[in-house]
């Protein structure tokens, strides 16, 4: 027992020495990722359709515009006038967007704050039913928000609230 203890520095120090002694500068290096602080991130709204064709709950992380124009025609597939697509400079921005897919008449619905945290954008968007004292149509909508960012090759995480 008393000459394992007594070896056991050695066995460090060859270990040591067969990964190249674990100190010194590297032959590889790699590329830094750009660091981003965690905060509040500015968007602009690109949309906020109170009725699209989107019918089902769903997230976009849109990087280039055929995505857009995919994203574009779909929400606005119901209306007989769809504005032009916007231009995004998707070297430097990225679009987000959101639907809750069916909701009552007179909910709102809004992307209400992008922020990063640890790394991960954060998307948080509000779906707020009416007041059981409203008066509203017996129909269903389906809302869309759609932004734009400053573009980051980072994980998108969106909650709803």
């Amino acid at each position: 027992m008393n000459l394992i203890i007594r070896c056991l520095p050695l066995l460090g120090a060859l270990c040591l020495a067969a990964c190249g002694g674990g100190g010194g500068p590297s032959s590889r290096t790699l590329a830094a990722a750009p660091v981003v602080a965690d905060g509040p991130m500015a968007f602009e709204q690109l949309a906020n359709l109170g009725h699209s064709a989107l019918q089902n709950p769903e997230t976009f992380v849109v990087r280039d515009n055929d995505s857009l124009e995919k994203l574009w025609s779909r929400a606005y597939q119901n209306t007989t006038t769809a504005p032009a697509v916007p231009t995004v400079d998707f070297s430097r921005k990225m679009v987000l967007a959101v639907t809750p897919g069916y909701v009552a008449a007179c909910t709102s619905f809004a992307i209400e704050k992008v922020t990063m945290s640890g790394g991960v954008m954060l998307v948080n968007y509000k779906t707020t039913p009416p007041l059981p004292t409203m008066m509203c149509i017996a129909a269903v909508f389906s809302p869309v928000s759609i932004i734009v960012v400053d573009r980051l090759d980072t994980t998108v995480k969106f909650i709803g609230s």
